[in-house]
């Protein structure tokens, strides 16, 4: 009798364990969500700066990324910091090739989305041309798919993060009921 009660005391508590980690794995998810939306806000705050500093201050590049990287939070503000260092080491390429360079190393899946990961690597094909107005041009165009990313981002959030909380507590009865 006592090891019938040993038996379902650890499926009890294996099943509570399964059920809080895939409820726990719902709200991970969740918060990865968020912390992209975030990211793509601070880029497009990153962006309008730019476009300020290119139209009214005529900086140069390394030091418009530094300046942006300093005022920008998170990875997004080491992204530009990291573009400007190795632009002013004048040692690996053109602006394109650092700039993609930049983007696939300190952009990962978790800090954006793909389509913004595309965007952020079209601005800096049109940041390589050496014209302030298409560079502006490039940014003003940016920013509107930002916006619209965004928007879109927002619209679905309430559904989205619903979604991840209810699969992983879901996720988490059926293996409970499946394993008990």
């Amino acid at each position: 009798m006592q090891r019938e009660w040993n038996v379902l005391i650890y499926k009890v508590m294996g099943g509570c364990f399964v059920f809080v980690g895939t409820a726990a794995l719902g709200i991970y998810f969740a918060g990865q969500y968020i912390e992209r939306l975030k990211n793509l806000i601070e880029l497009k705050k990153a962006m309008m700066q730019m476009q300020g500093e290119l139209r009214y201050l005529h900086s140069t590049m390394p030091d418009l990324f530094e300046t942006v990287g300093r005022r920008t939070n998170g990875t997004i503000g080491e992204f530009f910091l990291a573009l400007s260092k190795e632009m002013e080491q004048k040692t690996h390429g053109d602006f394109s090739n650092i700039w993609t360079r930049q983007v696939m190393k300190k952009i990962t899946p978790s800090v954006l989305e793909p389509e913004a990961k595309t965007i952020l690597l079209e601005t800096g094909k049109q940041l390589a041309d050496t014209d302030r107005r298409t560079k502006e041009e490039g940014l003003t165009f940016a920013l509107k798919q930002m916006e619209d990313l965004i928007q879109k981002r927002k619209e679905e959030k309430q559904n989205r993060l619903k979604l991840y909380y209810v699969c992983g507590i879901m996720v988490g009865l059926m293996l409970t009921i499946l394993l008990v």
